[in-house]
């Protein structure tokens, strides 16, 4: 897929990571996470305007697993791939990635609201029609109603939507898309993957309900 193609896409200001044997996957994943966090310095903002800058967190954070104190990274290759050792250039060259809140958070500490979720929307939608993933695993829940609330005004529809039992303080939820042409997605929502994370019991969750999904890393 060209670049040219994403950068078409309204509101997008990074373009996703698409690793190199992505499009050759039988269940194709594209991980969805928050969104990028400055540290409150002028410099780091500035940094992070770089339309290339999911990007260069990937290298970075996960092939070159460098981790300047952030769990994210690590606590997606504990939850997927189940053990310390293992390629993280080929686990990353399996996926793809993208933040749903298409804004700079000034600082670690900003939560986003409603309503940045809400201006996303649209472009997460638009960017499943180009990735068309099979799963998407969704770092965090809290874009679920602006997800719900927006869809009939994308090329989908959703048709089903599972709230199973607590995992800590979070309900673990599917939802069922489906684009014009019949190609279902599934949303796989869970606790965004950064401090008091349990990978272990979101691993067991993804393995009872989702066992296609995560089996699919097994042999890295």
């Amino acid at each position: 897929m060209e670049d040219q193609e994403l950068l078409d896409i309204p509101k997008l200001k990074w373009l996703p990571w698409i690793g190199k044997n992505y499009i050759n996957q039988n269940l194709k994943t594209l991980i969805v996470g928050e969104s990028h966090y400055g540290v409150d310095n002028e410099e780091r903002l500035s940094e992070l305007d770089s339309i290339e800058t999911t990007r260069e967190c990937i290298i970075d954070m996960g092939v070159e697993n460098n981790a300047y104190g952030v769990k994210f990274y690590q606590n997606i290759h504990s939850l997927l791939v189940g053990k310390k050792q293992f390629d993280t250039e080929e686990f990353w060259s399996r996926v793809s990635l993208v933040n749903f809140i298409q804004k700079t958070m000034k600082t670690s500490g900003t939560r986003p609201e409603y309503l940045d979720f809400h201006n996303s929307a649209g472009t997460i939608f638009k960017l499943l029609t180009k990735l068309d993933p099979d799963y998407c695993l969704m770092c965090g829940v809290s874009s679920i109603n602006a997800l719900r609330n927006t869809i009939n005004e994308s090329q989908f529809k959703e048709i089903d939507f599972q709230q199973y039992e607590k995992i800590g303080s979070i309900y673990p939820r599917i939802m069922t898309i489906q684009s014009e042409g019949g190609k279902i997605i599934k949303l796989i929502f869970i606790q965004h993957p950064s401090h008091h994370f349990s990978y272990n019991n979101w691993g067991d969750f993804l393995r009872q309900h989702e066992s296609n999904f995560i089996r699919q890393f097994n042999n890295l």
